[in-house]
């Protein structure tokens, strides 16, 4: 399809472009919510890298208006592990009870987030179809 449009992601190199950096955004996420990988997994990498990650992920695809490139499946997974993680290291650091309580609800947010706007491609994907 090449070119067609002045915008800066109206071509097809630069939609591969993006489309690359959210693919690294995804690795990481997946390299550390992978079964073997959580488990050596702690909330400092939580809080460093992961969900970090997811949240740049989100403001992409808002911003761009674009699918973030993976399945709700493949979300509620992660969301599955990451509260895992969260459950199981949190009190290594100490935290108060506030705290605690305020990080669980910003990580359901986030994830929240992340399958609304797949919810939303979804439904325009269909709507394009025809099918609702």
């Amino acid at each position: 399809m090449g070119t067609w449009g002045p915008g800066n992601f109206d071509s097809d190199g630069a939609c591969e472009y993006r489309d690359t950096l959210f693919r690294q955004l995804i690795a990481v996420i997946e390299r550390d919510t992978e079964s073997e990988s959580s488990q050596k997994c702690d909330f400092d990498e939580l809080e460093e890298n992961l969900i970090p990650s997811v949240d740049i992920l989100i403001a992409l695809t808002q911003y761009y208006q674009t699918s973030p490139l993976v399945e709700l499946d493949k979300v509620q997974g992660w969301r599955r592990s990451v509260l895992d993680i969260y459950d199981r290291t949190i009190d290594d650091v100490g935290p108060k009870e506030k705290f605690k309580i305020e990080k669980r609800i910003v990580i359901q947010s986030t994830f929240d987030k992340l399958e609304a706007l797949i919810h939303q491609q979804d439904a325009y994907v269909r709507k394009l179809r025809g099918e609702g």
